[in-house]
């Protein structure tokens, strides 16, 4: 089973009430959402690759790009 990009945590008074729920259509203004900071990652990267590429050049772009992972996970 694959992880799911978000997760969204329903702000109850009551801690016994708490529910996780993935599905977007269920959220609440009141909702708190959490994102796996793997899925994070990724996403800013596939982002970040075509840009820094177009402008750094390829070998250059591709450094970058390779710090930007590893400051994110904490290396």
């Amino acid at each position: 089973m694959k992880a799911p990009e978000k997760i969204y945590l329903s702000d109850f008074t009551d801690i016994t009430e708490a529910v996780f729920y993935i599905k977007q259509d269920n959220t609440k203004e009141t909702d708190i959402e959490y994102t796996r900071t793997d899925a994070f990652i990724e996403k800013a990267s596939e982002y970040l690759e075509p840009i820094l590429t177009e402008y750094a050049g390829f070998y250059v772009g591709a450094d970058i790009l390779q710090h930007f992972k590893n400051y994110m996970k904490g290396e």
